[in-house]
């Protein structure tokens, strides 16, 4: 963030990799800020991983998902493959594990189109980015690229990906 802003350059922060350092990252960063043959002001991107559906529930599914990848990452087990709905219902958490499982959803947008729109446009307000990244750790492609689809819809942005 310093760097970026001593030379001038845009800024990119990965929430959904540390929550906890976004706001001095992005704070050091806007701060000192200086012009450049690149940038006359700042421009701040947050990378943010997402996950919506139509219905809470199957939004809590997806982000049972994501515990249950967090936690495989934290034990540095590496896979192919995202875990599944069913695979994570299957998963029988630890008190540990649940734990951790738990402290990892700061890093995770999820919900209805509406309540992800919502808590979007809430990080961007609070940490004064200029443009968000999403991302997804959802294991069916279809369902993927629908949960794209609805977070576009519900921000106003024409979704263009095809199948």
């Amino acid at each position: 963030a310093q760097m970026a802003a001593h030379i001038g350059r845009g800024y990119s922060f990965a929430f959904h990799f540390s929550p906890d350092y976004a706001v001095p990252a992005l704070r050091a960063y806007r701060e000192g800020f200086r012009p450049s043959e690149y940038l006359s002001e700042p421009h701040a991107i947050l990378g943010v991983s997402v996950m919506v559906s139509e219905s809470e529930e199957r939004a809590e599914e997806w982000a049972r998902t994501h515990d249950l990848f967090w936690l495989r990452l934290r034990r540095g087990e590496s896979s192919d493959t995202l875990p599944t709905p069913e695979e994570a219902a299957d998963y029988q958490f630890t008190p540990q594990e649940e734990a951790l499982a738990q402290s990892s959803r700061n890093m995770l947008v999820w919900g209805t189109p509406e309540q992800v729109a919502e808590r979007l446009t809430e990080l961007s307000e609070q940490l004064q980015v200029d443009e968000l990244i999403v991302t997804s750790h959802i294991a069916h492609h279809q369902e993927r690229l629908d949960s794209y689809r609805l977070l576009a819809r519900a921000m106003g942005v024409e979704a263009v990906a095809t199948d």
